[in-house]
This record gives structure tokens, sequence and C-alpha cells, in this order.
């Protein structure tokens, strides 16, 4: 008996020793785990939108949707959005680094792709591409990610690119021009690696016009159902890819895994969520599950951060470890938001006189001693009869008592005028006022007003400054003047050369007028307007004068005199009466051509003269910079000219007056 047990013990252990390992996965491939054991799952996510030139729709959402499900799923996912190159380059250096831990690693990428000479490039936020040979130095090479897996040797590896779209520099390569290189090229797996793309090599992918791209929103879908393999997974999203775009599209894999992976195990956790109030959302590290309650759902075994919230409670927020096979049922009570109470701090107001009247400026509350208010700043008014009504701000920043203490003056001391104080650069600086009488002096009390100043010292360039003067309060004024004033011609006659005839005797109030005449004025800048107000005021000297009357104008041809008949004064004749002595001189009417075209008018004195207008105040305003009038006598061809003396400004009023001083002054003039 003892020899048969001792034969038959040897058999079996013969037969055990004899008998191969039945694990079904071998280099690489997928090796079987315990239920208590957990392989690591690394993912990097990366998701380009933002290019600033073809930008894309979907990419964005489907990086954040496809890293929402991995986590579901164990993975732990960097995710990145619209990265550059230097981004994605450090990313996947440092995914590298992370693989070589162990594990599953897993990259996906949706955006712009291309391929080059063989060669795929995942191309990255703001790439300068303008011709072929940038691509290699502005884009990522996808086989970059492929030496980083095979160099981790970790057990298995998953790359996804959704990057098949259409070239968006396709106009500038001649490659793409003749057909060539569309799409993304086939890339070889290293062992235990599987390449997914969103269509098949050479061939482009549809940006879809939902929320994702079509190929991610059916990958979504199926990697999520529990026992299905990664080949099972993938074969579903292509027959309904192929479906969805009518055989236009059809994803691609390529692969060289010896085993079965699951994205989630038909031995996946369960989890079910009741809760004190219904409707409220419940999310699995930040991934929507449902709203309570929740029926039992199939999720990934492992630690998981779950939230449960609804508008009105406050949040719940917990860390939950699910084992696998085993079902969790997770009641949370959630505690509904109480409002604080609101703070209100009460406002005092002492006067003096006791019974002054208090009243808001900024809210339509009515004041009283002790009110509460909302924290905030409130403008009070406080009046009393026979004193000056002040104006002051009121600042409630919470629980508390606010308190003003606020004297009013006697109305009798209250100053109405405001006081003027102006300081110069130079400090010996000459200060006059231009539009009243008085004289200026440091200190002096103004009516309310505006108030306009010169300044003005020698070597200086004179200044004019408004100022604007308030009831009660005094105004300082800085002033700097500037150097190297512009050289202008001062109120003298010029002296001339020309021997002339003895002038004939200015008429007596009874005798018949002169014929005066308008000839064409010179223009600096577009001064076109104000030669009509020149013109008026001109008019209206003369009308009140018995020296000239006005027979002709070409300045303004409304029949206020005879216009110019262009058959006397051509465009030619026009440029006659001005001329120049020398290149840099100014221009000076040509006596000879002016006296010419005088005779054939019939007139015995033209009046002719130029100014122009400049910006000023930093192109705020503008100044009539230059004026200068000449009045010729025909028959003994002498010349009458005056210029003003300073610069003026055309919106102060100041034109008309100088217009009219300028035109009376060539009048004395010519009668003396």
């Amino acid at each position: 008996m003892k020899k048969r047990i001792i034969v038959l013990t040897s058999l079996v252990m013969l037969a055990v020793l004899l008998i191969p390992p039945c694990f079904g996965d071998s280099d690489r491939g997928i090796r079987r785990r315990t239920d208590s054991e957990e392989e690591s799952r690394l993912a990097l996510v990366i998701g380009n939108a933002d290019y600033r030139k073809s930008p894309l729709r979907n990419p964005a959402n489907d990086a954040r949707d496809i890293a929402g499900v991995l986590r579901t799923l164990g993975f732990r996912v960097v995710h990145k959005e619209n990265a550059d190159k230097r981004e994605m380059e450090e990313s996947v250096r440092e995914f590298g680094r992370s693989l070589r831990k162990g594990g599953v690693g897993l990259f996906y990428f949706a955006g712009h792709g291309l391929q080059m000479n063989g060669r795929n490039y995942l191309l990255p936020i703001a790439a300068k591409i303008d011709k072929e040979t940038d691509v290699e130095y502005e884009a990522v090479d996808a086989g970059r990610v492929l030496s980083e897996m095979e160099y981790a040797e970790n057990r298995l590896n998953i790359v996804i690119l959704d990057a098949c779209r259409n070239n968006p520099f396709s106009r500038n390569f001649r490659s793409f021009r003749s057909g060539r290189n569309l799409g993304l090229a086939r890339m070889k797996a290293p062992s235990g690696t599987l390449i997914a793309y969103a269509t098949a090599p050479g061939s482009v992918a549809d940006d879809g016009y939902g929320r994702n791209g079509i190929y991610t929103e059916h990958l979504i879908k199926y990697i999520n159902i529990p026992g299905l393999t990664i080949e099972e997974a993938l074969k579903k999203v292509r027959v309904d890819v192929q479906r969805m775009t009518g055989e236009k599209q059809t994803p691609w894999e390529a692969s060289s895994l010896t085993g079965n992976f699951y994205f989630k195990p038909e031995t996946a956790a369960f989890l079910s969520v009741d809760s004190n109030v219904t409707g409220a959302k419940v999310t699995l590290d930040n991934v929507y599950l449902g709203e309570t309650p929740l029926s039992e759902v199939s999720v990934s075994s492992g630690t998981h951060r779950i939230e449960v919230e609804k508008r009105g409670y406050r949040r719940y927020g917990k860390e939950i470890r699910l084992k696998v096979g085993k079902s969790l049922a997770l009641h949370v009570d959630l505690d509904e938001k109480r409002a604080a109470p609101e703070k209100k701090g009460r406002l005092f107001v002492d006067t003096d006189p006791r019974d002054a009247v208090i009243r808001f400026l900024n809210t339509d509350l009515g004041f009283y001693q002790g009110m509460e208010l909302k924290p905030g700043r409130y403008l009070l008014e406080i009046s009393a009869e026979g004193r000056r009504s002040r104006k002051e701000w009121a600042e409630i920043t919470g629980v508390g008592d606010n308190i003003l203490d606020i004297r009013l003056e006697p109305a009798e001391i209250v100053r109405r005028k405001g006081r003027l104080f102006i300081t110069t650069d130079p400090a010996d600086a000459t200060v006059r006022f231009v539009n009243i009488k008085s004289a200026f002096r440091q200190g002096m009390e103004l009516e309310p007003g505006r108030y306009l100043m010169e300044i003005s010292a020698r070597g200086y360039e004179p200044r004019q400054e408004w100022t604007e003067i308030t009831r009660a309060r005094d105004r300082t004024l800085d002033i700097r003047l500037e150097r190297e004033p512009k050289k202008i011609a001062r109120l003298r006659p010029e002296p001339e050369k020309i021997v002339s005839p003895k002038p004939e005797p200015i008429p007596s109030d009874g005798g018949p007028p002169y014929k005066l005449a308008i000839f064409p004025w010179v223009l600096r800048q577009d001064a076109t307007s104000y030669l009509n107000r020149t013109e008026s005021i001109i008019t209206r000297i003369i009308s009140g004068e018995s020296l000239f009357v006005l027979k002709h104008s070409v300045i303004d041809k409304q029949d206020i005199g005879n216009a110019i008949d262009s058959r006397i004064i051509s465009s030619a004749d026009v440029k006659k009466i001005w001329k120049k002595k020398h290149f840099f001189s100014s221009l000076r009417p040509d006596v000879e051509s002016v006296c010419d075209i005088g005779k054939k008018l019939g007139v015995d004195a033209v009046l002719m003269g130029d100014f122009s207008v400049v910006e000023a105040n930093g192109g705020l305003g503008h100044e009539v910079n230059t004026i200068r009038l000449f009045l010729i006598d025909i028959s003994t061809r002498k010349i009458f000219s005056i210029a003003n003396s300073s610069a003026i400004s055309i919106y102060m009023g100041d034109f008309d007056n100088a217009i009219d001083t300028l035109v009376r002054e060539i009048l004395k003039k010519y009668k003396s």
C-alpha cells in the first residue's frame, strides 16, 4: 500500500512540473493580477484649439471630457489645453519619466497634426510655419512620445491621435498642393503599444458639429463600457464613425499588444447615492454621474472624490475607496444654507446749531438719529437758517455706532469771491487779464467766473491761460514759459522804396468815396471759413467810413460786392499778384500786377492780406498765428502794410477784434 501511495505522489508531482504556465499573456502583454493588486495608470491629455490660423471648435472639449472619463477609470491624468511647443515637450518628457515606475501609459492629443517626409507632427499653439522646412522646428514630433514610452519599459502603452484634420498651412506646402502628405502617416507601434488614429493614414478627420469630434464622442462611449477589451472598444468606435460619416472617415489602429487590456474590467466597483434632498448633482472626480437618488452605477475601483451639491444647500465632498466587485451605498445629508443676518450700523449726526436740517442726497431714505443703515457711503446735506449749508460723506462699515460732528458757519462770514494766486517761471514774468480791465495782483479777490490770463517775459514765448474762479475758493496757477518764441512781426509800417507821385487828396465828407477792391488772400492751412468773417468785418467798417466804397471782392461771392469776374482776374492773374524776393522771404503783393488789374476793374485801391491757422493746446484748439494786411493805392502805386503782434486764439473771441483793429489801423495810415 505504501508503494502505491509513493508512486501516485511522484506521478502527480511530475505532471505539475510538465504542465506549461497557462497565463495567456507574455512579454509586455497584459499580466493577470489578483483583485487586491492595483496597477498604476498614467495619462497625458492635450487639447489644442485656439490656433491663430484655422482655430478648431472641439479639441478643448474633447480633451476635457477624455480626461474626466479616464479619471473615473483609475488613471492619474495630466491635462493640458492650448499648449505651446515648450509646454508640450516638457509635458511629454515628464510623462516619460513617470512611466519608468511601471504601469499603463496613455497619450491623447486632439488638435492639428500633419505628416512631413513620413513623420507625424503635432502642432502647438502659435506655431509659426511659413514653409515646409519650418515644421521640424515649430511642431512636436509624435515619434518622441513613442520614444519616451519605449525607453520607460513599462508594461503597456496607448497612443490616441485625434489630429488628422486639414493642414492649416497646406497652401504654403508644395507637397500638399500636389495631393501628397494628407492626414497622418502610419507609425510602427513598439512592443506592448497600441496606436489609434481618428481616421486611416493619409486621410483627414471631421471636427464634428456637437460638443465633441465624431471620433472622440464615440471613444468616450465605448471605453466606459465594462468588460470590453481595448480592441473591441475601438472596433465599435470604427463602426459608429463610418456610419455617422457615410464611410468617409475610417478610424485606424496599429497594435503590438499580446494580451487583453480593459479600460473598465467587469470586476469594477459599484456605487449608489441617496440623499435627504432629491435632484442633487452627483460627481465622481469632477465627472457627472447623475442626480439623487442615484441608482447603482459601475465605476472603477480605487480612491475617488465624490461631491453632492444642490443650489441652496451646502456642498458635500468626501474621499471614498471603492473595492473591486463590491457595492457602496452612500447616504448624504445636505445642510440648507441659511442667509447670514445682514449687518447694519447706526448713524448719529451732532450739529451746531442743533436745529439744523439733515437729509440724504444719494438715497431716498429720511434721516433720523440712530437709524440703522447697510454698509456703504452716504452723502448728507446739513443746512440751517442763517448758516452756510454743508455736504458730508458718512461711511457705514458694519455693526456699531457712526457719529458725525458738523458745525455750520454763519452766513455773514461766508466769502462770496474767490482768490487768485499765480506762480511763474521765470519769476519776473508779467501777468495781465485779457478779458477784463482789472490789473492783476497776487491774492486778489474775483467774482466767480472764467478769466483769461496772459503771461509774458522777455526772452520767453508768451502764454494765455484760462482759469475758473469758484465761490469762496482759492485758485493757484503754476505757469512755466517756454524759451525761443516764434518771431512774429510787430505792428509797424513796412518801409517802401517805391518812388510814387504825390497821392490825390482824400475826399471830404461831401466828395465821392474811393472805389475799393478786395483781391485774393494767401491761406496757410484751412482758413476759408475765417475769410468770410474777415470780409464781413471789412464791409462793416467801410460802410461806416466815407473814404471807400467796396466795388469788388473775391472772398465772398454772395453779392456783398460785385464779385470779380473770372474773365477779368484769371487763375493765372491770381498767381501773379503775390511774389517773393527770394526763396526764404515772406510773400508780398506784386504792386505792378495788382495795379494793372486794378486799372482794368476801375478801382482806386486794393486791399489784400494773408494769415495762417495753426493747432494750439495739443490739438484741442486753433490759433491764427500771422495776420498781415496790405493796402495798395492804384494811382500812386504806394503800398501800406500792417501785421499782428502776437498769436490770436480763434475760439476765444479775439479773432474778430484783431481783424477790426488791423483794418482800422491801415485805413488810418492811408488817410495820413
